[in-house]
């Protein structure tokens, strides 16, 4: 079985330009993560395509194989790094996770 970490974000506010800044900035530093982290089994980070009112500005989708993977990845210093750089952004965040066979 496989752990899927899927993280939502959405910009609260600003212009398009300081927008698609903030959503640039953050698919940029989540990529980063999968070279410097070996516990990501896979990583995709995709910008929002639907015009519709309830869709988030970009999902992070992660695999692990299991907890502790997970954990060592949400504890590790360049993630804890993303992190705070999120918390200082505009950003709303929603997070699932979740098992697969």
């Amino acid at each position: 079985m496989k752990l899927v970490h899927i993280v939502f974000f959405n910009v609260s506010e600003g212009d398009n330009m300081l927008k698609k800044h903030i959503l640039d900035s953050l698919k940029s530093k989540l990529e980063g993560l999968q070279s410097v982290i070996s516990e990501i089994q896979k990583m995709e980070v995709g910008n929002n395509i639907s015009s519709r009112g309830v869709a988030w500005d970009l999902a992070l989708n992660t695999e692990f194989s299991g907890l502790e993977s997970l954990e060592v990845y949400q504890n590790h210093s360049q993630h804890l790094q993303v992190l705070e750089w999120i918390k200082s952004q505009p950003l709303n965040v929603a997070v699932v996770d979740y098992w697969v066979s």
